[in-house]
């Protein structure tokens, strides 16, 4: 898979992804083969990638809808990337551009995180003070108000990532009560009216947990806050989304708190702090492990086979 180039202003970001992609290596950013840069040439070339990008299979296709599992899981694999960008090295690289057409899936729909060419690095943390840049409808409105690059930032475009995922509708054009809103604008008029579900995608209807798909929006929401100091990090998105695939995939007994009581006993009274140290040990031992430790093991077995309600 190749990657053209042809202009001054793309050079600067060239280089930034040739020399970002030949110091990481992460089972959900894509790997980089080779390269040319000679005179107007600058070429990048990585694994193929068969599915395209995660874009091609949310709107305006002709394929089968991508199914509630295949989707968490894509996300759940994109988390791990962010989180490895953010946390796994001596210093922070922050993306800049997380978006569904950067999101590409190989032939057996595993997630990579491509396209590094606006990335910045930075240390301790450290906001950096930078003009925006990125796509509009993905960028941190608090970065573009204060010019400061932080990891929240990410955090923030993952928000309308899984916007996009949850309800398979394009991030602008949306025409809501005769007027025209983003996707993320209409996410958070939503979850403040309390209806959250009107943004599942039809496709969805019927198949999967309420509880599933509310820890899935509740998630997003939270990514979405206007101050970055309000949002999560990726380590706490993270544990979400596989929380909301394991409430997918075990259905339990009784109301959504016991679920969250089961949920949680199962994981033999671990608290969230040392699974987030277990997830960045992990990440820091190795990083050539197709996955971080699931918490798939979060299911019991307790369960009756009873069905959960549905939305």
């Amino acid at each position: 898979m190749g990657e053209r180039l042809s202009s001054d202003l793309a050079l600067q970001d060239f280089r930034t992804e040739l020399e970002m992609l030949s110091k990481l290596s992460h089972p959900h950013l894509i790997s980089l083969i080779g390269y040319c840069e000679e005179k107007a040439e600058m070429i990048l070339v990585f694994d193929y990638m068969a599915h395209g990008s995660l874009s091609d299979h949310l709107y305006k296709t002709k394929s089968e809808p991508l199914a509630w599992t295949r989707r968490l899981e894509i996300c759940i694999g994109v988390a791990r990337g962010l989180h490895y960008l953010h946390a796994g090295g001596r210093d922070t690289i922050i993306h800049r551009d997380v978006k569904t057409t950067n999101i590409l899936l190989d032939n057996k729909w595993v997630a990579k995180l491509s396209d590094f060419g606006l990335s910045k690095t930075t240390t301790n943390h450290a906001p950096v003070s930078t003009c925006a840049r990125g796509t509009l409808e993905y960028i941190d409105p608090e970065y573009v108000r204060r010019s400061r690059l932080t990891e929240k930032s990410d955090v923030y475009s993952f928000g309308v990532v899984l916007c996009v995922i949850l309800s398979a509708q394009p991030i602008t054009g949306l025409k809501i009560d005769d007027r025209h809103v983003s996707l993320a604008e209409w996410a958070l008029d939503c979850h403040k009216m309390g209806v959250l579900d009107q943004i599942l995608d039809p496709n969805l209807k019927g198949k999967i947990s309420a509880e599933s798909f509310m820890k899935v929006a509740e998630t997003a929401v939270k990514c979405l806050a206007d101050c970055g100091i309000d949002r999560p990090s990726m380590i706490d998105v993270l544990l979400d989304l596989e929380y909301a695939l394991a409430l997918h995939e075990r259905p339990l007994k009784g109301t959504s708190k016991d679920l969250d009581e089961n949920l949680m006993a199962s994981t033999s009274n671990a608290s969230i702090s040392s699974l987030k140290k277990s997830f960045d040990e992990n990440l820091m031992a190795s990083t050539s492990n197709a996955s971080i430790s699931s918490l798939s093991s979060l299911s019991s077995e307790d369960s009756d086979g009873s069905d959960t309600s549905v939305v």
